[in-house]
């Protein structure tokens, strides 16, 4: 991993009026915030289907290829599930990005190199969407002071560049309600293998869901979350600890990775988008017997354990596997008669 890099572990008619599908996309946003979390958590879920996990699996080299399914282990509060689909090729995925414009991003996208600091940003991602399987579907969704769709599903990703031109920094953060509703629309994707990546410093003023609310959802979502923060020189103020903080809490349990750079040059966020790009095309999906036995309501911690092929070399055989923290059973129905 370049020097430059750190990475932070803890690691949206009428016959007579047109419509603008732009305007019904960003309605479809809006629409998924008035509902609440519990409501919006169970819908989307069905433990009737097999449970499905990302594993990213490393050694002392980086990323581990070639692996079979008996070298994997999964547990559900420490008891055995049985794997019953397994899968390690590079297919198609589901990928949003979520872009922070509010007024707190000045900071990082400042006036006086406004174009020259997108321009960067544009070039990274262009760099993140050649390394990534050309079959991938994305969207763009910017943060101010509500979600605002710039960019719906396309298979063709530099539309989504071309979006970032005209953008500036404004507005109050609702950050918050922008990742719920853009972890909302991608688990609804047309590929199973999904990715959600957030650009922001971590901030939020202007949400109407709380951090409990996007962490839960994020637990449950079993999506994998990337978080970019490019920080202000240590020289121009206060490192913002606190949003960093926020993103590693939202990262973590998705299984996914926040990273921090400073500042928006092209070296370091190129490095960002390259390391993410590799991630993702060097996963494994693991799908588990259904969990809808446990119908109890509850979070139930995930683990994975990788064994290394026997004839692995010595250096080789620590491997470490990531994926989500775990996943709400839902809740049984039965209801306890009354006299």
């Amino acid at each position: 991993m370049d020097a430059l890099l750190t990475q932070r572990f803890r690691t949206h008619q009428t016959a007579s009026i047109p419509v603008n599908p732009k305007s019904i996309a960003v309605i479809t946003l809006t629409l998924l915030l008035l509902i609440s979390p519990a409501v919006l958590i169970n819908a989307q879920q069905d433990r009737s289907e097999p449970l499905r996990l990302f594993v990213t699996v490393t050694n002392s080299k980086g990323f581990v290829s070639g692996l079979t399914k008996d070298a994997f282990e999964v547990s559900v509060d420490k008891e055995p599930a049985k794997i019953i689909d397994f899968r390690s090729e590079d297919g198609p995925m589901s990928v949003g990005i979520v872009l922070d414009l509010s007024g707190s991003m000045k900071k990082v996208i400042q006036k006086k190199q406004r174009d020259e600091e997108l321009t960067v940003l544009q070039q990274a991602l262009v760099r993140f969407f050649e390394l990534s399987n050309e079959s991938n579907h994305y969207f763009l969704v910017g943060v101010s002071e509500k979600p605002e769709l710039l960019s719906d599903w396309t298979s063709k990703p530099f539309d989504v560049v071309k979006e970032l031109e005209a953008l500036k920094p404004w507005g109050g953060t609702a950050l918050y309600d922008t990742c719920y509703a853009a972890m909302k629309k991608i688990r609804a994707s047309r590929h199973s293998k999904r990715a959600l990546i957030v650009i922001t410093d971590g901030e939020d003023t202007n949400s109407r869901y709380s951090f409990n609310d996007l962490r839960k959802l994020v637990r449950d979502a079993g999506v994998p979350l990337y978080s970019i923060n490019f920080l202000v020189s240590q020289y121009e103020g206060i490192l913002p600890l606190e949003g960093l903080s926020v993103l590693d809490e939202l990262t973590n349990p998705s299984g996914g990775l926040a990273f921090t750079s400073s500042r928006l040059r092209l070296l370091e966020a190129s490095a960002v988008f390259e390391a993410i790009a590799a991630e993702l095309r060097s996963q494994y999906i693991l799908s588990i017997e259904p969990m809808n036995q446990l119908a109890d309501g509850k979070f139930h911690k995930l683990k994975v354990k990788v064994n290394p092929p026997a004839d692995a070399p010595r250096e080789l055989k620590k491997l470490s596997a990531r994926t989500r923290e775990g996943f709400y059973a839902p809740q049984s129905a039965t209801k306890t008669s009354q006299p």
